[in-house]
């Protein structure tokens, strides 16, 4: 496979896609820098995927939070892209210790909530959700927060905090798909 040195980090680097960004303005077609380096110019941010396919190739992966380099195996699958198999950034254990959850996917301490509240809230509204009344059959109401302020407002089913927050807590736009909904079922 044919090499190209990047001419900022002076790294030996396979030529590939993978490795330059595309310039059809250049004899090889490729960049002169490599992806990291054309990043970190371009944004100030490391080009994270080339460092994690280095990686790879030992079968080790840097964890981005505890900045270990572990087996593979300690990573979750986040899944495929050109057919080649992604992890996720932290490993399995720094997961684990970055959601302070019980019951699930409910984060108490994101929210400034002790869990005793949560589980007054679930009693006040009879296990249903605020908005749609629903019963919550798989155990779990979602914490419907303001996100200007960050305080804790009700709980909701997934469906209805999802939309919610789909629609940024805009009441006009609320508003109008409440109206294009009305006009449609006319």
């Amino acid at each position: 496979m044919e090499k190209k040195i990047c001419a900022i980090c002076k790294l030996n680097l396979d030529l590939t896609s993978d490795n330059f960004y595309k310039d059809k303005s250049k004899k090889c077609e490729f960049s002169l820098n490599c992806k990291n380096c054309e990043t970190i110019k371009r944004t100030g941010k490391e080009y994270i995927h080339s460092i994690k396919r280095v990686d790879y190739i030992n079968n080790l992966k840097t964890c981005f939070k505890c900045n270990i380099e572990k087996p593979l195996n300690l990573f979750e699958k986040k899944g495929f892209r050109n057919q080649k198999i992604r992890y996720r950034s932290n490993c399995k254990t720094c997961c684990k210790e970055s959601r302070s959850t019980i019951d699930g996917d409910i984060n108490y301490k994101r929210y400034n909530i002790s869990k005793e509240d949560y589980l007054n809230k679930v009693e006040n509204q009879n296990n249903c959700c605020k908005i749609c009344g629903g019963k919550n059959i798989d155990g779990k109401l979602f914490i419907d927060h303001d996100h200007a302020t960050g305080k804790v407002r009700d709980l909701l089913c997934r469906h209805c905090n999802s939309g919610i927050g789909f629609f940024k807590d805009n009441i006009e736009n609320m508003r109008k798909a409440i109206e294009y909904i009305n006009y449609h079922n006319m």
